[in-house]
C-alpha cells in the first residue's frame, strides 16, 4: 500500500508539474481511506488529466495499468449460494430449464449427464436380449438406491433423459464489471460443464466459461455475439484434481482474467459489450459435476 501510494504520488508530481500553472490541479493533500478509495480517486484524476491533456499519453497509459493492478471494482454481492439449505429453487431461486440437478449434503449442487448413446431404447424400437435388459434394470436400481442414501431428503428427483443437458439459470442484472467464483469438482474424468453470463437468455449472446476436465485445454472462454461463437482465450494448464476454486473476473475496461486454485491461467481484454448482462446459467452437457459454492459480485461499469 505504501509503495503504491509513493509510486503514484511521485508519478503524478512529475507528470503534472509542467501543466500545474495552466490547469486546476494543485498539490494533493492525501487523507485517510483505504486502498480502493485511493485507487478510485487516482482513476478520476487520471481521466480528468487525459481530457485536459495535462500529461503525456504514454505516461497516462502506464498510470492506468498501475491503477488497474490495485483496483477491486467488485463491491456488490449479487449472488451468494452454498446450497446448504438443500433447495436451489429459493433464496436465491434458480430455474431448472432442462435435465436434473440435486443437492448433496457433502458435494453441493450435483448433476450427472450420461452420453446420448447410453439412453435406453424407446417403445417401438428394437429391443435387446431379455437377460441383458433385466441385468441393466437391476444395476440401475442398485445405483439409484446408493445415490438416494447420500442425497438430502427422503428421495432424490428423477434423473433427466440420458444425454439431455442439465441447465439451471437465474435472471440477474449483472454490470459490465463482475467477479464470479465457484468451488467446483469434476466427478468424472470426461465431461463438459458450462457457466454462462448471458446478455438476454441462456444459450444466447454473452460469455461462457467451458470446463472439460480431461481435455488438453480444460478451460475455454468463449463469446457469442449475434449467434456467432468465438474463442476469446483458452488455458492449457491441467485442471486441478478434487474440489477447487475457479474465478472469472471482468473489469470496467474489458480486462478479463481466469484463475484456478489461486493460479492465474490467462488474462485477456474483450470490449465487445458495455451495457451489462441479464443473468447466469449453469449447464452440464456431459459427465458428473458438483458446485459447492457460487459467488457473483458486481461493481461499477
Amino acid at each position: 500500500m505504501k509503495r503504491f501510494l509513493a509510486i503514484c504520488l511521485s508519478a503524478c508530481a512529475l507528470a503534472f508539474t509542467g501543466a500545474a500553472a495552466e490547469s486546476r490541479y494543485g498539490a494533493w493533500q492525501g487523507g485517510g481511506g483505504d486502498t480502493q478509495e485511493l485507487v478510485d480517486r487516482l482513476r478520476t484524476l487520471t481521466e480528468e488529466a487525459a481530457k485536459a491533456r495535462a500529461a503525456d499519453r504514454r505516461f497516462l497509459e502506464d498510470l492506468r495499468d498501475l491503477i488497474d493492478a490495485y483496483d477491486n471494482p467488485w463491491t456488490t454481492t449479487l449472488i451468494s449460494d452454498d446450497f446448504r439449505d438443500g433447495d436451489y429453487t429459493r433464496d436465491p431461486a434458480w430455474t431448472l430449464a432442462s435435465g436434473n440437478y440435486e443437492v448433496d449434503r457433502r458435494l453441493g449442487l450435483v448433476s450427472e449427464v450420461t452420453a446420448g448413446g447410453t439412453a435406453p431404447p424407446k417403445g417401438g424400437g428394437e429391443r435387446g436380449e431379455p437377460g441383458a435388459e433385466l441385468a441393466m434394470a437391476l444395476l440401475d436400481s442398485l445405483l439409484d438406491g446408493a445415490r438416494k442414501s447420500d442425497r438430502d431428503g427422503p428421495s432424490a428427483p428423477a434423473p433427466g433423459a440420458a444425454g439431455e443437458p442439465a441447465t439451471l439459470h437465474r435472471d440477474q442484472r449483472i454490470p459490465d464489471a463482475f467477479s464470479l467464483t465457484l468451488e467446483v469438482e469434476a466427478l468424472t474424468r470426461d465431461g463438459e460443464y458450462v457457466v454462462e453470463i448471458y446478455r438476454d437468455r441462456p444459450g444466447g449472446d454473452g460469455y461462457a466459461l467451458i470446463f472439460r476436465p480431461g481435455d488438453r485445454r480444460p478451460f475455454e472462454l468463449v463469446r457469442t455475439s449475434r449467434g456467432r461463437t468465438t474463442i476469446v482465450e483458452a488455458a492449457t494448464t491441467p485442471a486441478p484434481s478434487g474440489p477447487f476454486e475457479v474465478r472469472l473476473t471482468r473489469k470496467p475496461g474489458g480486462d478479463m482474467a481466469l484463475a484456478a486454485a489461486d493460479t492465474v491461467l490467462f488474462e485477456v481484454r474483450d470490449r465487445t459489450w458495455s451495457e451489462g448482462f441479464a443473468g447466469i446459467a449453469l449447464t452440464n452437457r456431459e459427465g458428473g459435476f458438483a458446485v459447492k459454492r457460487l459467488t457473483l459480485l458486481g461493481g461499477r461499469s
